[in-house]
């Protein structure tokens, strides 16, 4: 099943047919992903079926790296994705989830498979995406750590040290100020 059909089918008859869904899927589909993320590719390896009390299973994996932006550096860092999808789909909570499935309320024949799993991808996001390494940043937070250590030399020659009670006087803008006469 190609990644453009997971949006349009609903779960109940994917789950009629036993489906079993081998794709990959742009970031650039699903919506609120592509909001975040600037580029990448998902690998979606799923099976859908009937479960026990008119159930909906899908299980399996989505795998695959995003482009995101730093917030440190502004600049794309590739963040691994890496998913374990067990969603148990009912019309009501009166019937539990089987082990180790997460229960979702809704109508089998309106849910798509694609939002499910664009809730799941977002929350396997981290919250800041920075490079791990900030030697991998680029050349804005190159600037700002030098504008730190600038600053900071700049007020041990002025006099400007800390204070009586030991905290340092900043000025949190004077970089906007440096930035806009280079």
């Amino acid at each position: 099943m190609s990644g453009m059909l997971l949006g349009s089918e609903d779960l109940f008859a994917m789950a009629m047919r036993h489906s079993a869904i081998n794709c990959e899927l742009p970031a650039s589909a699903l919506s609120r992903v592509a909001e975040t993320a600037d580029d990448g590719t998902l690998q979606v390896d799923l099976a859908v079926e009937v479960g026990d009390a008119d159930q909906i299973l899908v299980s399996g994996k989505v795998d695959g790296i995003l482009a995101l932006q730093c917030q440190r550096c502004l600049e794309p860092v590739k963040v691994p994705v890496s998913i374990d999808v067990k969603l148990a789909v009912a019309a009501s909570e009166s019937a539990p989830a089987p082990a180790g499935y997460e229960q979702v309320t809704g109508d089998a024949r309106t849910l798509l498979l694609r939002d499910l799993l664009e809730d799941d991808i977002l929350l396997a996001l981290p919250p800041v995406p920075m490079h791990l390494d900030p030697a991998d940043c680029g050349e804005l937070a190159a600037l700002m750590n030098d504008y730190r250590l600038t600053e900071s030399a700049d007020e041990d020659a002025a006099g400007e040290g800390p204070t009586e009670d030991g905290d340092q006087k900043r000025h949190p803008f004077a970089i906007l100020k440096k930035l806009q006469s280079d």
